[in-house]
């Protein structure tokens, strides 16, 4: 499954970089592609984390590399700050507090 997600979010990539490159202000494709990278990027790190079992508490390079994948989800806006902008500007829902 997370092979097709990244597929899928690649190929989303493409069609909102045509897209932007047609528009004057870019458009809400930023914060959809955000919301779905920050998914998938905790998915594998789930994933890398499970097979490395206790030896992910070494931290060498590559676990750390993989830990700090998780500010994905931060940098940017929270996945819960994209999901606002996407409903405000995108279906046009009032703003929440």
């Amino acid at each position: 499954r997370l092979k097709a997600d990244t597929a899928a979010l690649r190929a989303m990539t493409f069609v909102a970089v045509a897209r932007n490159q047609r528009r004057d202000q870019p458009g809400p494709d930023g914060s959809i592609l955000k919301i779905h990278l920050a998914r998938i990027s905790r998915e594998a790190n789930q994933i890398a984390r499970q097979l490395w079992g206790a030896d992910a508490l070494l931290m060498s390079d590559e676990v750390e590399n993989h830990f700090y994948a998780f500010a994905s989800g931060v940098g940017g806006g929270t996945d819960e700050i994209q999901h606002n902008i996407v409903a405000e500007r995108v279906l046009g829902l009032p703003k929440s507090y």
